[in-house]
């Protein structure tokens, strides 16, 4: 009996641990130590700073809070906007020929309307600043 009460405790530790939400990184953790990550659910903030469709899929680049940029392979149904901002959840793995780390998306949720607005426009000045220089 006693030992049932072990096993059944044990069990249970597991089914909730399986369900904790992943742990928050900086995209550039990521990236300087990617063998530490490989396999791992995370979680990631940053802006889509471009999309990158190919025969080999649908791709797009996260651009997090340190700056640092990491490769994001999308499901063909999963839609995101670039110059937006997202909280991505997704499994890193590491390209063979590069050795570069990558992130296969599991869920994205779009951040406010409103800093979106926001992160438009600044990209929009940045643009304009671009244009006015190359002359």
């Amino acid at each position: 009996m006693k030992s049932l009460l072990i096993i059944t405790s044990l069990l249970a530790s597991v089914i909730l641990l399986s369900f904790r939400d992943p742990p928050k990184v900086k995209v550039g953790e990521v990236l300087d130590n990617p063998s530490f990550y490989k396999g791992q659910k995370i979680e990631l903030d940053g802006i889509i700073a471009e999309l990158d469709v190919s025969l080999k899929g649908r791709d797009c680049f996260l651009k997090g809070e340190d700056g640092k940029v990491i490769r994001v392979r999308l499901k063909k149904k999963k839609e995101v906007k670039v110059y937006c901002e997202y909280k991505i959840t997704g499994v890193v793995h590491i390209d063979p020929s590069t050795q570069q780390a990558y992130i296969t998306l599991l869920s994205a949720r779009e951040g406010s309307e409103k800093e979106n607005i926001r992160i438009r426009r600044d990209i929009s000045a940045l643009d304009n600043i671009c244009v006015l220089n190359v002359d």
